[in-house]
């Protein structure tokens, strides 16, 4: 009898066995909290590696070829364009570097969903939209399932167009006298017989100085 009464009294008590559960329930919230944190950060150190490598190799390809420029768009044709510019070789191009400029293999998907990590581009660099923002661009798959997947560029694929400047010309100020064609070109007083008098001499002589 004194055995069974010393291993029923060795058992665990109620208190005890809530005070442990509350203890691994605090424990466990501490560990997913840090957890997804990590995770978190990891997903946006690869995110903005990406985004550095797709800005890297935009530089490349305009120090090549000529600069990347467009006044932006909201559904993501801009961003799959320039990526087949930039994984793009040129046959057409003999001398400098023709491309790739951007791995071949990596074929990612367009999104506008705020739950992804998106690479937009902003008109002359790309930009990282993480969730919550709004925004289409590349999708950055973190199961790298977009990886392998060879690029294929049709036979008459066109590279993302070279900018265009349109120059103003300003109109001259008549009063100045800077649309007067005659300006240049008038004759040296000495060599002009009709300028003889020390008046139109000295006439001459402000007019071809002036804008000098």
């Amino acid at each position: 009898m004194k055995n069974t009464r010393n291993r029923q009294n060795s058992g665990f008590s109620l208190v005890e066995v809530i005070i442990t559960v509350a203890v691994l329930g605090i424990m466990s919230a501490i560990a997913i909290s840090a957890y997804q944190n990590v995770t978190k950060s990891s997903r946006i150190t690869v995110a903005q590696n990406l985004v550095e490598t797709l800005n890297n190799a935009t530089k490349e390809f305009g120090h090549a070829q000529y600069e990347l420029l467009s006044s932006g768009n909201t559904d993501s044709t801009d961003e799959v364009h320039i990526l087949k510019t930039l994984q793009w070789k040129d046959p057409g191009i003999e001398l400098g570097v023709a491309g790739p400029f951007m791995r071949q293999d990596w074929s990612p998907a367009t999104s506008d969903d705020t739950d992804d990590y998106r690479a937009v581009w902003s008109g002359s660099y790309w930009r990282l939209i993480e969730p919550g923002e709004t925004g289409a661009g590349l999708k950055v798959d973190f199961n790298a399932n977009d990886v392998g997947i060879p690029v294929v560029h049709d036979d008459d694929f066109t590279p993302f167009p070279r900018p265009t400047f349109e120059v103003e010309v300003e109109e001259t100020d008549d009063s100045l006298g800077l649309s007067n064609p005659n300006l240049n070109t008038q004759p040296h007083p000495g060599n002009d017989p009709e300028i003889q008098n020390p008046d139109a001499m000295d006439r001459y002589l402000i007019a071809s100085t002036t804008f000098l």
